[in-house]
């Protein structure tokens, strides 16, 4: 087996024992590993140790019970394998920066956080060439024009390029630009949105004086430091970026919550090939 269907076994191990008392030897010896091997195998392909997988997992299902049940919190606890409440509570703070008292109590957590099993795609993803190393980049104040939607999921593709594709047929409705455009999608988040909804912008970048094309908004961008990851044109690309971003590269660089917004470039033609759109880099706002 290649070190992906490895850990893809390993994974399965994990996932039908969350709610059992299991160590990392246990997992190893699930697929035949020392520990040792496993261990560096399991590190290398999903960029977590089994154990930080482990928590991780039991942390976010336990979240999900408190958000879609009605067992108590010191219950779920103990389902989840804590031995004390106290342990829980700390553990769930440090990692979604609220009490779990306060989850039950809001309903309402940044589903972003919520790290989700990593399937066989993602780890592949993960496993390929690209290296998944932003870049620190420092964007200049920008003036985005373009047309905005609601969506309730970064896996709403078809409103995505639903908007995108209005934003061209209205592009296309103005004089010639006097400059090559730049193309940026803007995701703004929302804190305590209890349907976790957020608003997508798909725009162009406008010159400082330039008139806004007929039923566009206006969003202006203040000059900050990101961090850029350059997207392939892999299926899925940008999901599974995403997914690293939050669940494994912005938890190893800070510990404050998630970012309230993000930008896309998008490339500033259709690909040549399949004749669609994409985005070409993600853009995280650094020491938000």
């Amino acid at each position: 087996m290649s070190d992906v269907d490895v850990v893809v076994k390993a994974i399965e191990f994990i996932e039908t024992h969350l709610t059992e008392h299991i160590t990392v030897a246990d997992i190893a010896e699930s697929v035949s590993f020392s520990l040792y091997h496993f261990s560096r195998t399991f590190s290398q392909v999903t960029r977590h140790t089994p154990y930080d997988y482990l928590m991780r997992r039991r942390l976010c299902e336990a979240a999900r019970c408190l958000l879609e049940s009605e067992e108590k919190i010191t219950d779920v606890a103990f389902m989840y394998q804590f031995n004390a409440l106290e342990s829980f509570s700390r553990a769930f703070k440090r990692m979604f920066h609220l009490q779990p008292r306060e989850v039950k109590a809001q309903h309402w957590l940044d589903y972003r956080q919520l790290m989700p099993r990593a399937t066989p795609e993602y780890l592949a993803f993960l496993h390929s060439a690209n290296p998944l190393k932003p870049i620190a980049t420092k964007l200049p104040a920008m003036r985005i024009g373009g047309i905005a939607a609601p969506i309730h999921s970064l896996d709403s593709e078809s409103t995505v390029l639903a908007l995108w594709d209005s934003v061209r047929r209205g592009m296309r409705c103005e004089k010639p630009p006097l400059h090559p455009r730049e193309y940026y999608g803007v995701l703004m988040f929302f804190p305590y949105s209890l349907a976790n909804q957020h608003l997508y912008l798909a725009g162009t970048r406008l010159t400082e004086d330039e008139e806004l094309p007929p039923f566009f908004v206006e969003k202006n961008i203040s000059a900050i430091d990101y961090a850029c990851f350059e997207l392939s044109k892999q299926t899925n690309a940008a999901r599974f970026t995403r997914n690293y971003i939050y669940h494994t590269w912005w938890p190893k660089v800070t510990k404050a919550p998630l970012a309230l917004f993000e930008i896309e470039r998008w490339c500033d033609h259709p690909d040549q090939q399949s004749g669609g759109w994409h985005p070409q880099a993600l853009y995280s706002p650094l020491g938000s």
